[in-house]
C-alpha cells in the first residue's frame, strides 16, 4: 500500500473561481469545491493540464498556483487540484482603509465577481453588457495581457439593473421566509 501524504485540513467552499493561464485566452470560470491553506479543488468546464501555472481569484483572495491534478469527469468538465505557490488578500477587495477609494471607482472585475457569486449567469452578464461571453472574459484579463480589452465605458449603468434585479429577488425571498418562519412571530 502507498504511503499516505499528509495534507492540510480542508473546508467546504462553493465560490466562483477565475483562473488565467498566460498562454491561453481566459479567464476560465470555475467553482471551488474545497479549500485549505495549501490549495483548493476546483470544478471547471474544461480541463487544464497538470503542471500548468495559473493565476487565480477566489472569494477575497488571489494568487498563483500549480495544477497538480486534472481529472476529467464523465458528464463533462474536470476537477482540478491546485497547489498554492502564493496567495494574498485581493488588492481589489475593499478593506477598511480602501472604502473611500472603492466607492470612488468600482472596478469591473470586483463587480463582475460579486454579481457572478450572487448566482447571476455569465451569459446574462454578457447580455446586459451587449457583448459576447468571450469578449467579457477579455475584459477580466490583466491589462498587461495582450488579449486584454477595456470594458465599455457605460458598464456601470449596464450592470446596475442586473444587480438591482438580483437584489429585488433576494429581498422578496427574505420577506417570504420571514413571514413563513413561526419563530419570528
Amino acid at each position: 500500500m502507498g504511503e499516505l501524504i499528509p495534507r492540510a485540513p480542508r473546508g467546504q467552499l462553493a465560490s466562483p473561481v477565475d483562473l488565467t493561464l498566460h498562454d491561453r485566452e481566459g479567464p476560465f470560470r470555475g467553482t471551488s469545491v474545497n479549500m485549505s491553506t495549501t490549495g483548493m479543488l476546483v470544478r471547471l468546464d474544461e480541463p487544464i493540464p497538470s503542471g500548468a501555472t495559473v493565476r487565480f481569484g477566489v472569494a477575497l483572495y488571489e494568487g498563483i498556483g500549480e495544477v497538480v491534478r486534472s481529472t476529467e469527469v464523465d458528464e463533462g468538465g474536470a476537477f482540478l487540484g491546485i497547489k498554492f505557490n502564493s496567495i494574498t488578500r485581493s488588492a481589489q477587495t475593499p478593506g477598511p482603509d480602501r472604502n473611500a477609494a472603492a466607492a470612488a471607482g468600482l472596478q469591473f472585475g470586483d463587480v463582475t465577481r460579486q454579481l457572478l457569486s450572487s448566482g447571476i449567469a455569465f451569459a446574462d452578464l454578457a447580455h446586459a453588457l451587449g457583448e459576447s461571453p468571450s469578449r467579457v472574459r477579455r475584459f477580466l484579463l490583466e491589462p498587461s495581457n495582450p488579449r486584454y480589452v477595456e470594458p465599455p465605458k457605460d458598464w456601470r449603468s449596464s450592470l446596475a439593473p442586473l444587480a438591482r434585479e438580483r437584489g429585488g429577488k433576494l429581498d422578496r425571498v427574505a420577506r417570504q421566509l420571514e413571514q413563513a418562519a413561526p419563530e419570528l412571530h
